[in-house]
């Protein structure tokens, strides 16, 4: 059996019985078979079902019903299933579950530095004192210069720059957003 599987752009980690089906070069009937067995058994619950696509060995797009593990209890029991099925594919299907987490969690680590740099432009758009202060210190000038080019206290542009790098700001590194960039 070889599926070519249609699975929706997510950040969740998962895995169908049909998948399992395709792993472990088994009937998609027999995977769900042993699933509903081992829920039987208390060795599992039962998880969720969901109609899921696929393409067929002739390129049909085909519709069917598959039970879907998700998280940490869904690798533990897909991994359930495929030892139960076919001990020798157990090292296929860790090895697919770790595939999965290196694109979850470099996908999300990647959405959350876009996040990350969207939240600190729109905080110095908010805070003009404190984009000056960037542009500042980017020119390498000392806290007491920058105090008096944006008519601030010392303590005060000091306080500004505590509440910067507890937020996260690299003030000697941080890139100016374009928008941001200050003339002298």
């Amino acid at each position: 059996m070889n599926i070519t599987f249609v699975t929706p752009a997510s950040n969740i980690q998962s895995m169908t019985s049909l998948q399992i089906a395709d792993i472990v070069s088994a009937r998609h009937d027999n995977v769900k078979r042993t699933i509903e067995r081992l829920v039987d058994q208390g060795v599992m619950t039962l998880p969720p079902m969901e109609e899921t696509s696929f393409k067929d060995t002739i390129n049909r797009t085909q519709r069917t019903t598959a039970y879907v593990f998700t998280g940490e209890q869904g690798k533990l029991d897909s991994i359930t299933v495929v030892a139960q099925l076919c001990p020798h594919f157990t090292a296929m299907i860790v090895k697919r579950w770790q595939e999965l987490e290196r694109v979850v969690s470099t996908d999300s680590y990647q959405i959350m530095q876009a996040q990350n740099q969207a939240l600190k432009d729109e905080l110095l758009r908010a805070r003009p004192a404190w984009a000056d202060i960037i542009h500042y210190k980017h020119m390498g000038l000392g806290t007491s210069e920058v105090a008096r080019l944006i008519d601030r206290a010392n303590s005060t542009v000091n306080t500004y720059i505590r509440n910067m790098q507890a937020l996260g700001y690299d003030i000697a590194n941080e890139p100016q957003p374009a928008q941001l960039t200050l003339e002298v």
